[in-house]
């Protein structure tokens, strides 16, 4: 009997022995893994032992570090995408309001060239006009010309006549009414 409760005495040691080597060291374990599974990656997990337990747990704390860093590296990137996006989109904004202005400057031009199109053409219609005008007027003029020349001509080399004509017409006058 002595060896019966010596017996039960060494089982339950080994129980609690083992209890304390693989149950404690694994429900600490799994209370760090939901704690890292709801986010919080720097949850420490503590090596006890060096049996397979321990490496279990320093193959899991490599893993959690190396998820770390991996998150971290993450983040960054995603805050320097979001940063060059916020540049892209300044760049965008400012790109459409220049393109914007551009266009209203070229609405600007197109309106000034029609209105310097339209005052060209009225131009070219006024200095037809003034041709048309000067071109009757010199005509007008060259023939007031013309025709005085004519009757310049005509009075020049009808003159001698004119006056014999009218040396005729007094003497005639004379000898109808002597005086």
């Amino acid at each position: 009997m002595l060896l019966i409760a010596f017996g039960l005495i060494v089982c339950v040691g080994c129980a609690y022995r083992l209890r304390r080597s693989i149950a404690v060291p694994l429900a600490s374990l799994l209370a760090a893994l939901q704690r890292i599974a709801q986010g919080d990656l720097i949850v420490a997990l503590q090596v006890r032992t060096r049996n397979e337990m321990g490496q279990l747990i320093e193959g899991l704390e490599q893993m959690q570090g190396d998820l770390e860093r991996t998150v971290r590296q993450v983040t960054r990137s995603s805050e320097s995408i979001a940063a060059v996006t916020r540049q892209i989109t300044a760049g965008n904004n400012d790109l459409s309001q220049r393109t914007e202005e551009q266009a209203a400057s070229l609405q600007q031009t197109a309106a000034s060239m029609e209105q310097l199109t339209a005052t060209v053409r009225q131009n070219a219609d006024n200095a037809r006009t003034v041709q048309t005008l000067t071109e009757s007027a010199h005509s007008g003029e060259c023939a007031r010309l013309a025709s005085h020349e004519r009757r310049r001509r005509y009075d020049d080399g009808n003159r001698p006549q004119l006056a014999e004509d009218r040396r005729d017409h007094r003497r005639d006058r004379r000898h109808r009414f002597p005086d």
